[in-house]
């Protein structure tokens, strides 16, 4: 699927300035490609950003992000940007556990393999001492076999059940640190996809496995990116929607808009499944392009808001409590007010609060939070939802990924929904755009892109 290198105004339009569509216009750009970004909203960053709270005058994210040491593309990116020191890692993975049981946490050692972690997990409180050598036993089974595409079709639930997992072990252990990271229950994910996501946190060993805390606004990392990339001669265009393309006889990809248009010899579309399939529909190539029909799974972000110190720790796990995950803003952004605390609790897979009240959701959160941390009760609180915050990898949904190269010549796709290997986080999304530029690049002759795989 070759096409010609034509003289236009840029060789490769991309299509949505999320970080999918910013990693592939990095990686053309770094091998000569001229590369017009096409961005609907005023500014980059797709679902990560940031707005302003102008009761408290703060900068608040409408997600609470974190990386994971093996995250090397995203690192990547940083590194060469020069935006490492907006990313904070843990020397070893720590994540303390507050439960009805008591406290507890689970973290690593500097072990080989999967051994850093097992110490924790033989002293993880919520569990009893046959649960957590069971669970141990399940992960020495992740470790040993691997990821197999042949368990699409079962959840991963089904798949811990096989293996002796108890409903609580599944609950506040498998749960625990998997949805945060899947956005996705143990009963509606892919046992394929969780257990490849396992099995790179236990492969990858103690440096893989360390948390990484953004301390910096997101829409401020992303706005310095856009910055860096602009020097290295990309173009962007904000308030530039794209509602329909036209693919010429001679190759050439055209993006039209409201108000403008743009031409190239090849197209990155960079978005989200269900704008993308609205994309594709106008521009009568549904019978060309056939695109999955995911369902989504939304993020709930609450913030609570006290006028004086309140929490000492940066981050505590409450697998009791939706599996919420609190984080200590005032601590990880050193720009936060000094005497006051921002806590921000992130429940993810909450379909199964979406139809409360929002002002009814928010105290029931804040007095979860208030009773099993034991803190006064928050001055103010803010929910911010994010109802489409990721495609639901459901059982059977991994084959129906798409790959980056379609079978419309010089289109191509780029998003953590296609298919990367990796669930739908930051990580996927970089990798989606560097696998886009690869298969844009070899389309017309080029060579493969590679960056070291440094934990």
């Amino acid at each position: 699927m070759a096409f010609a290198r034509l003289e236009k105004p840029c060789d490769v339009v991309v299509v949505g300035a999320g970080w999918a569509g910013l990693s592939a216009a990095f990686h053309l750009s770094r091998r000569g490609y001229r590369v017009t970004v096409l961005e609907k909203t005023r500014k980059g960053g797709g679902r990560t950003y940031s707005f302003e709270d102008r009761q408290r005058g703060e900068q608040l994210d409408n997600g609470e992000h974190v990386l994971l040491g093996l995250c090397s593309h995203f690192r990547y990116l940083l590194r060469e940007a020069g935006l490492e020191s907006t990313v904070r890692f843990q020397p070893l993975l720590d994540v303390p556990v507050v439960s009805s049981s008591g406290r507890s946490s689970l973290g690593s050692k500097k072990l080989p393999g999967s051994l850093h972690l097992a110490g924790s997990v033989l002293r993880y409180g919520p569990l009893d001492p046959m649960e957590r050598i069971k669970a141990l036993l399940a992960g020495l089974a992740i470790q040993l076999n691997g990821p197999a595409d042949s368990l699409d079709g079962i959840s991963f639930a089904e798949w811990l059940k096989r293996h002796g997992q108890s409903r609580d072990a599944i609950s506040l252990f498998w749960e625990a640190i998997g949805t945060g990271i899947l956005n996705a229950r143990a009963n509606e994910v892919s046992a394929s996809l969780a257990i490849k996501t396992f099995s790179l946190l236990l492969k990858q060993g103690w440096k893989g496995a360390r948390l990484g805390l953004f301390v910096r606004p997101l829409s401020e990392i992303t706005q310095e990116f856009q910055s860096f990339l602009k020097s290295q001669g990309v173009a962007f265009r904000f308030e530039s929607p794209v509602n329909a393309l036209d693919i010429g006889d001679s190759g050439v990809v055209t993006a039209m808009g409201p108000d403008s248009k743009a031409s190239a010899s090849a197209a990155i579309l960079a978005l989200p499944p269900d704008q993308l399939r609205r994309l594709v529909d106008n521009s009568a190539l549904d019978s060309m392009l056939v695109l999955p029909d995911f369902d989504f799974s939304p993020i709930l972000n609450v913030y609570l808001f006290y006028d004086r110190t309140v929490f000492e720790r940066d981050i505590t796990l409450l697998p009791d409590d939706f599996g919420a995950m609190v984080f200590n803003r005032t601590r990880l952004l050193s720009s936060s007010s000094i005497g006051r605390t921002t806590l921000v609790v992130s429940i993810s897979a909450a379909r199964e609060l979406r139809n409360l009240p929002m002002a009814d959701l928010s105290r029931m959160v804040e007095k979860k939070v208030r009773d099993r941390l034991r803190l006064p009760k928050a001055e103010s609180c803010r929910s911010v939802w994010q109802p489409h915050a990721t495609f639901l990898a459901t059982p059977g949904s991994e084959h129906l990924r798409p790959d980056n190269e379609t079978n419309i010549s010089g289109l191509f796709l780029a998003g953590d929904w296609t298919r990367t290997g990796w669930p739908a986080c930051l990580e996927g999304a970089v990798l989606s755009g560097q696998n886009a530029a690869n298969a844009t690049i070899s389309a017309s002759h080029g060579k493969r892109l590679s960056i070291p795989n440094e934990t």
